[in-house]
């Protein structure tokens, strides 16, 4: 069985009416919609997109035990390129054995936080390790690591070398110096003596002979 429709045009138009008034009253409320969004939410997504270029200044590298290290972070933007104020900066030291330190600072209005490491003067020597963490509201936090070395102030500042050891041998060296010479002035003052000895027998056989008395003489070489 087929049923035919049979339409009234009138009754159509003011469907049609009807309906294309409903379509533009819901295209209009998603329009204010779409413009409510775009200007109450959308910066605040936008925003946490935002970036930071960090740059690190370490001023000695190598830095030697008992000199204080200076370190310069400098923040921007990394889409503009403008420096940042009031990031919060936190920076932390790792020696290669020991426990880190860590301080905090706020950027100021050039973006700059600037931090000052003492190293002790008995600080262990080696590579530290550098972390640095910025953040701020409306930026997505970021961490960079960098590191410097210390090393001895002295060429002989060394916890291991034995400074007993080479103060006894040089103290040995000038000992067996001065015992050469002691033994050299002792073997002078040997032949010193033997000298001396063949004189007195010369002058007791000059004495003999003035006195003529051939066996006195003999007897003075002798002797």
């Amino acid at each position: 069985m087929i049923t035919i429709h049979k339409y009234n045009k009138k009754e159509l138009g003011n469907s049609l009416s009807s309906a294309s008034t409903i379509a533009l009253l819901f295209a209009l409320v998603i329009m204010l919609s779409t413009s409510y969004l775009a200007s109450n939410w959308l910066p605040f997504v936008f925003a946490a997109d935002k970036e930071f270029d960090i740059d690190v200044d370490i001023e000695k590298d190598p830095i030697k035990r008992g000199d204080t290290q200076d370190i310069t972070v400098t923040v921007r933007n990394d889409d503009t390129g403008k420096r940042i104020s009031d990031a919060d900066v936190r920076l932390t030291v790792y020696p290669p054995d020991s426990d880190s330190t860590s301080a905090t600072d706020d950027t100021d209005d050039d973006g700059k936080a600037e931090f000052k490491v003492k190293i002790d003067d008995g600080a262990e020597t080696g590579e530290y390790d550098v972390k640095i963490r910025v953040s701020k509201d409306g930026y997505d936090t970021n961490t960079v690591n960098t590191s410097f070395d210390v090393i001895k102030k002295h060429h002989h500042d060394d916890d291991d070398d034995d400074r007993d050891g080479d103060g006894n041998g040089s103290a040995a060296a000038s000992a067996a110096s001065s015992g050469s010479s002691s033994a050299a002035a002792a073997a002078s003052g040997n032949s010193a003596a033997s000298s001396a000895a063949s004189l007195s027998a010369a002058a007791a056989a000059a004495a003999a002979a003035a006195s003529g008395g051939s066996s006195a003489a003999a007897a003075a070489v002798s002797n």
